[in-house]
């Protein structure tokens, strides 16, 4: 009917395979305001496939960023192997990206990219990430100038999307608003 609901995908998802149909679908039809959590590849994939998403997309200023620190990471730890097998991950970055989540201290999110700070945080990430990278045996040199640069592009693109989509939620409950929540393999995998 004409009820206004909210599609929220909680984690997953990039690399040219979409696991976001109902939200997706919801933005192109204009059914819901989707939010999502995993910014880039989505916004990325939405606009290369012709959906527009204008008002209709929301994106968490919470959302974790996978930065190229991540990828190397993923990548080194992968090469290793532990008790005779490798760890066999996406290459992705998203369990390195999990791990700063939790650890705090190096986590980007959507929100950090927006800040006036922003540029002083890589750098201070990369001076971090940098010696423990090369004791994973990575050849990798991180340029915090060039991920910057990289990342604003993404942020000044990404920017009229990310608001605090909690309470927009919060708001949807207490207007009675549908909510439809699409997670990656299921519930509780995001920490």
């Amino acid at each position: 009917g004409g009820r206004r609901r909210s599609g929220c995908v909680c984690g997953g998802g990039g690399g040219g395979v979409y696991f976001f149909f109902q939200a997706e679908d919801g933005i192109r039809g204009r059914l819901v305001t989707g939010v999502q959590t995993c910014a880039l590849p989505i916004f990325h994939g939405l606009k290369t496939r012709g959906i527009a998403v204008d008002e209709n997309l929301k994106i968490s200023d919470r959302a974790h960023v996978v930065m190229p620190w991540h990828i190397v990471e993923d990548r080194a730890l992968n090469d290793a192997v532990v008790d005779g097998e490798k760890i066999g991950t996406t290459l992705r970055g998203i369990g390195p990206c999990y791990r700063d989540k939790v650890g705090r201290n190096n986590a980007i999110r959507l929100g950090d990219m927006i800040r006036d700070d922003f540029r002083s945080r890589i750098d201070r990430i990369v001076a971090a990430k940098q010696p423990y990278l090369s004791s994973l045996a990575s050849d990798t040199t991180l340029d915090a100038a060039a991920i910057y640069q990289e990342y604003q592009s993404y942020a000044d693109a990404l920017r009229p999307f990310v608001i605090d989509t909690t309470a927009m939620l919060l708001d949807a409950v207490e207007e009675d608003k549908a909510i439809l929540y699409e997670g990656a393999q299921g519930a509780l995998l995001d920490i």
